[in-house]
């Protein structure tokens, strides 16, 4: 076949994906045959404009939905004023805080000034896609300060029937100008007292014509203040900087949520907000009070154990703490999901604290590891070893990609060629996955490749597990994983190579996606790096030997233990 034949197929199957998800399928078998016979840089040079044609396509017929009636419930989890609304303003949920603000039913009522109302219409409007930014603020010029500002957040679709719409997380918040915050500005980020009255204009959201006007200086010399903020603060502009205060208030204010866990009933399940804001969901399992530990989920493979595996944890008095990483279930994305590794390690020492962890194991699988090594290899001292399941390795030859099963080896290949590539593929695929044939051709694909775990999978809980771990990546919205894609499937061999403490691998000798070849061959350059085989097992081993795993696990710690002290 030649060139031109080869590209011609491609572009049928991705607008014909494009417009109906359950070609999905046929449009990852002509994308990985290109990927074998053509130059893949010239390929994915071609091939991402038209892309960037098929996701407006795909997002304007597919990816409209509204979530189902049972996660409107997600309002009341807000202190602050919050409802739900569709594109076109319509509130379909909202909690006390709203309606005591508002009792309509649209949006558009919460002010009477036309302006503010067509800046939330362009807010709302402009999360109706796939795009990097997931939220927006806009500034109501007429509303009092305890509901002067409105962060507007897209919500994941969940529901392959849905038709129109997509729905908005909007909450109303207030900003103060506490002498607090006010002396920060000035003492720790150096703000000249003229710099500091244009920032709270700025916020405020006043033109730089307005500010001009009320500070008797010319257009020009405000934007030169106001670059000279930016800089200062390292943000990218009015939005960023809104963003940027809110967060130091909430520093500041010792606001309670911030250090609080709140409960969400007999799941064990609970949220967690940082200092930085940023809400990460989270459950324990295993013993209700045993010895808490952190577990990280791989890209796919979430934390949904087995009963087994739980109740093995149980009897070792252990309490795995499960979180929903950024841009994952139910935790907030990633502010840039272009650097969400570099986030994940800056966040990570204040994530222990309100834990209270001080040194503590990591427990980790398949390619949450990459996580783990990173946050042990710069926080060494947080970090007193890493226990490891069905754990991969960094990618250093290109030739290993095409031994992945077909469902990982299409999506690695893709973060490697391109960005937007890959959020079509996800985005495209997470609607596929939807449908009941679909959701048992991608588990088939990723983890029924060995014989072990395509039996493991003939147990419909086990089969329900995967599932729910996948689904994971849907309702966090493709940010955390997409982040994750484009790191794990290359060579991030710096973060073992500098880690300090045992990483201690688990491999199954049956695993396809992660071989236990591959994980000894890698160890030889990891000087603190060892790998126990499970016989028999492939890459759900936490499902189909849960008894090897917890064995592991305790062994594991006892040496951690032993090691530091």
């Amino acid at each position: 076949m030649s060139s031109s034949e080869r590209k011609e197929r491609v572009l049928k199957a991705l607008y014909a994906a494009a417009s109906n998800p359950k070609e999905h399928d046929t449009f990852t078998q002509e994308f990985d045959s290109a990927l074998e016979e053509l130059d893949r840089q010239e390929f994915g040079a071609w091939l991402e404009p038209h892309v960037e044609t098929a996701t407006s396509i795909f997002e304007q017929l597919n990816f409209a939905g509204v979530l189902e009636p049972t996660s409107h419930g997600i309002v009341q989890k807000f202190s602050e004023p919050t409802a739900i609304v569709t594109i076109a303003g319509d509130i379909v949920a909202s909690n006390a805080g709203w309606e005591a603000l508002s009792a309509n039913n649209h949006l558009d009522e919460i002010t009477d000034i036309e302006q503010d109302r067509a800046d939330m219409r362009t807010a709302s409007q402009s999360l109706h896609a796939i795009s990097e930014d997931r939220t927006k603020i806009v500034r109501l010029r007429g509303a009092a300060p305890s509901s002067s500002i409105l962060t507007f957040r897209r919500l994941p679709a969940s529901d392959d029937r849905s038709s129109n719409g997509g729905s908005i997380l909007v909450r109303s918040l207030g900003l103060y100008w506490s002498d607090l915050l006010l002396t920060l500005m000035r003492e720790q980020f150096k703000l000249t007292d003229v710099e500091l009255t244009v920032f709270k204009q700025i916020v405020d959201g006043q033109s730089f014509a307005d500010i001009a006007a009320s500070l008797d200086r010319g257009r020009e010399t405000v934007k030169s203040h106001a670059t000279s903020i930016y800089a200062k603060l390292d943000v990218s502009g009015r939005e960023d900087l809104v963003r940027f205060t809110l967060q130091l208030q909430n520093l500041l204010g010792q606001n309670p949520r911030q250090s609080m866990i709140q409960s969400n009933g007999a799941s064990r399940g609970a949220t967690i907000e940082l200092a930085s804001s940023q809400r990460l969901y989270y459950e324990e399992k295993g013993a209700p009070s045993g010895r808490r530990i952190l577990f990280l989920h791989g890209l796919s493979l979430g934390h949904h154990f087995s009963e087994a595996f739980e109740a093995e944890l149980a009897k070792a008095n252990l309490t795995l703490l499960c979180i929903d990483r950024p841009g994952y279930g139910r935790s907030d994305p990633p502010k840039n999901w272009k650097k969400g590794l570099e986030e994940w390690i800056d966040l990570f020492p204040d994530l222990m604290r309100r834990f209270g962890l001080e040194r503590s194991p990591i427990v980790t699988q398949t390619g949450g590891v990459m996580l783990a090594s990173a946050a042990a290899a710069y926080h060494p001292k947080l970090v007193s070893g890493i226990c490891a399941f069905a754990a991969g390795i960094p990618i250093t030859d290109r030739h290993n990609l095409s031994q992945y099963p077909p469902q990982i080896r299409i999506v690695s290949r893709a973060a490697r060629l391109s960005p937007t590539i890959l959020r079509f593929l996800i985005a495209n695929g997470t609607q596929y996955f939807r449908t009941p044939e679909g959701r048992d051709r991608i588990i088939d694909r990723s983890y029924a490749m060995s014989p072990v775990d395509r039996d493991g999978l003939q147990n419909p809980k086990t089969r329900d597990q995967v599932r729910a771990s996948i689904q994971m990546i849907a309702d966090g919205g493709f940010d955390g994983f997409i982040s994750d894609n484009l790191h794990v499937f290359g060579d991030w061999s710096r973060f073992p190579k500098r880690v300090r403490c045992e990483i201690a691998y688990l491999n199954g000798s049956e695993d396809p996606v992660c071989p236990i070849a591959w994980s000894r061959e890698f160890a030889k350059d990891v000087p603190n790096m060892t790998v126990a085989e499970a016989e028999g097992a492939g890459n759900l081993m936490l499902h189909t030997h849960p008894d090897r795993c917890i064995g592991h696990l305790v062994a594991c710690l006892e040496r951690f233990d032993q090691n530091n002290r």
